[in-house]
């Protein structure tokens, strides 16, 4: 039987916002931080228009590490997965889906990226709002062959956006 890791909420036991691995550089960088989801996130740096701008001409990173990272694993994880998304969840490692989980109405829960690390092994980003109620939904439809583990404030997670996005990933990949 696979077990069930507990839960990480969108605070800390004292019901202090999170914060990510990078939020001191954020702070250094000058960042005008907000809350968003339970966490302490950069809004912007030098202002909106100039960022946009330069995510749509050239390239930017964003620092998504706020973003519920939810590893699904065992022998019926990618049939466990299936049923809960709106599409197919791809079955080849390396192979990403953007989809949405349902609740059993055919509403939706929340929409996620889900990614197929193995045959029995996948992760599941979700939004940082809902990631309770994504885990929840999650863990009331396991099975005893399912095993899942919320390591959200474990892992890093960086978003690199643009038209140049490719090539900058090429020079350091």
């Amino acid at each position: 039987m696979l077990a069930a890791k507990t839960f990480i909420g969108a605070r800390d036991a004292a019901g202090v916002a999170l914060r990510t691995a990078l939020f001191e550089w954020h702070r250094a960088a000058g960042a005008r931080i907000i809350e968003f989801g339970g966490w302490e996130m950069p809004l912007q740096y030098s202002g909106i228009v100039d960022e946009h701008l330069a995510v749509r001409r050239a390239v930017g990173l964003f620092d998504v590490s706020h973003m519920g990272k939810i590893f699904v694993e065992g022998p019926t994880a990618h049939a466990f997965l299936d049923r809960l998304s709106a599409n197919d969840v791809p079955a080849l490692a390396g192979k990403a889906r953007y989809t949405h989980l349902l609740r059993e109405d055919g509403t939706i829960l929340d929409d996620v990226i889900v990614t197929c690390l193995a045959a029995d092994r996948f992760l599941v980003v979700c939004n940082a709002g809902p990631r309770a109620a994504v885990w929840s939904w999650l863990t009331s439809h396991t099975s005893a062959e399912v095993a899942l583990a919320d390591r959200t404030r474990e892992r890093l997670c960086l978003a690199l956006q643009g038209p140049r996005a490719t090539n900058l990933l090429q020079r350091f990949t």
